[in-house]
């Protein structure tokens, strides 16, 4: 057996799954065996129950995390080359003969699926794709073909025709070759795990595992092993892996959009473990870079690394561990040299209160530039105006994003207007003023009309008591508790607002989570 596919399960949206397994069964070359290893799932008998796979679901009771399952699939495995595959991404059809061309010819020790990242079901992934012998309809199209030849072909023959199209080499199998001094630059995701796929007898010869002792990043030590034992990896030209970026991160979270505390720490933590046991030195530069980059523009950036200088201490302790480890040189831009250095010499706070001062002046920096004009009203909506107290005779409406005087807004305006019997101020947002030169209602004294995204715009929603809206409003726009807002979308009571869908396929694909967090504290 050629391959083995190892696959940690767990409990997570079927439609996922269902992907997954459908891109194995649609493998063209079908040499090779599924390890569905799992914490005592219900979901898998159900999922499997009409599948032609040779799989075998590996139970394991209390797993430490997704490393004890990955090891536990390793010590199950058979096949000469192993292939790492999450439960929610898919693989294209051709992907494991374009791997077998590859091993044929140069026997590597590790191949590297090209991954492509989308937030789409398989097939509206497959139909983007627009390389001949790589859509989804590749199949459907040979059919054509051949019936305009009076050639009758089976879905088993048309999988048989590409597979020697492979081996005659009329279709390419291209690769790059990655050496380890291009790892962390050159190679895609080159601390995932996923998509690789390695030869099984050089992983048992070097005795190379996961680390279970991290429950987010036990693959960086497992790669890091590989890295240093191998003279390079050959990484695929063509994308063959299809990452699934999940549009629904409250339901159905993958682990990396889990709420993890101590997340960073984790992440400092691995690369330590790594450098540790590191006798590269080019590739300890490639890993201190890593860890300096994330300090500088993912850390430093994060809300609660500025609420507190305690609370990053254990942070500072990793990372003095990993600058302090021998390497190449790192080159250092100068506006960084001083947080750098500190750490490394253990004045965490100096770093701590240098960093700070950096994100504080280049958010200052920001605010004054010219064309930076909505980037400072959204400072000092938050900042200034959301100090201001509520008024409660405001309302605001607004309809198709100030494009229209229209809809529900405009009949609750006018009746709240003509039934008035308190004193309201009813402030319109729209982004012309002439639309309503001619509408007698504007001409009352208590009306006023403001532009969407103006200064007053930015006041007056900051302050206003009532809001009567028939489309979402801006997801950065500061709101108070104390505010209620009417939505009038059409249909509302009936709508399932995108709850009733598995994944959403939409231009943005966050709407579903901006939705979902909007009802988690009962916004909707």
């Amino acid at each position: 057996m050629l391959f083995s596919i190892i696959i940690p399960f767990k409990e997570t949206n079927i439609k996922y799954v269902k992907d997954c397994i459908e891109s194995l069964e649609e493998q063209t070359f079908k040499d090779f065996e599924v390890l569905l290893v799992h914490n005592r799932t219900d979901q898998l008998p159900s999922l499997l129950k009409d599948s032609s796979l040779n799989y075998r679901p590996i139970p394991m009771d209390n797993p430490s995390n997704v490393s004890g399952l990955r090891n536990k699939g390793l010590l199950e495995t058979e096949g000469d080359y192993v292939l790492f595959l999450d439960s929610d991404d898919y693989l294209h059809p051709n992907a494991f003969m374009y791997a077998k061309k590859i091993i044929d010819t140069e026997s590597p020790e590790a191949i590297r699926l090209k991954i492509n990242t989308t937030h789409f079901d398989k097939k509206t992934s497959f139909d983007k794709n627009n390389q001949a012998f790589y859509k989804t309809n590749t199949l459907e199209t040979l059919n054509q073909v051949f019936n305009k030849l009076s050639i009758d072909i089976t879905s088993k023959q048309g999988e048989t025709l590409i597979n020697e199209l492979f081996e005659e080499n009329v279709l390419n199998f291209n690769y790059n070759e990655r050496q380890p001094e291009q790892i962390m630059k050159r190679l895609n995701r080159p601390l995932k795990v996923h998509g690789f796929v390695f030869q099984r007898n050089f992983l048992i010869e070097n005795n190379i595992s996961f680390d279970e002792t991290l429950d987010l990043y036990g693959e960086i030590p497992f790669l890091m092993k590989i890295y240093h034992r191998i003279p390079s990896i050959l990484e695929t030209t063509v994308g063959l892996y299809y990452k699934l970026i999940h549009n629904d991160p409250i339901n159905y979270p993958s682990l990396s959009q889990e709420f993890f505390s101590d997340r960073s720490f984790q992440f400092f933590r691995a690369l330590k473990i790594v450098l540790q046991d590191s006798d590269n030195l080019d590739i300890a530069r490639q890993v201190k870079q890593r860890a300096i980059k994330h300090y500088l523009y993912t850390i430093i950036k994060n809300e609660e690394f500025l609420e507190s200088f305690e609370r990053n201490i254990p942070l500072y302790h990793e990372l003095q561990a990993i600058f302090l480890t021998e390497s190449a040189p790192v080159k250092l831009a100068n506006r960084h040299r001083m947080e750098i250095s500190s750490i490394s010499r253990g004045n965490f706070r100096i770093a701590y209160f240098t960093s700070k001062a950096r994100v504080i002046g280049y958010t200052v920096y920001q605010f004054s530039q010219p064309k930076k004009k909505r980037f400072r009203q959204k400072l000092l909506q938050e900042y200034i105006f959301s100090k201001l107290p509520i008024q409660e005779n405001i309302i605001i409406y607004e309809s198709f994003l100030g494009r229209n005087y229209s809809d529900s807004p405009k009949a609750i305006f006018k009746h709240l207007l003509k039934q008035q019997t308190h004193k309201k101020k009813h402030i319109w947002v729209l982004n012309d003023k002439d639309m309503v030169k001619d509408e007698a209602e504007f001409h009352h004294k208590d009306v006023k009309v403001i532009k969407r995204f103006s200064w007053k715009y930015f006041y007056y929603v900051t302050v206003a008591k009532y809001f009567v809206l028939n489309m979402r409003q801006p997801k950065w726009l500061h709101k108070k508790p104390e505010q209620i807002i009417l939505s009038t979308w059409h249909g509302t009571p009936l709508k399932k607002l995108v709850f009733d869908m598995d994944n959403v396929a939409s231009a943005n694909p966050i709407i579903k989570k901006i939705s979902i967090s909007n009802r988690e504290i009962g916004i909707i």
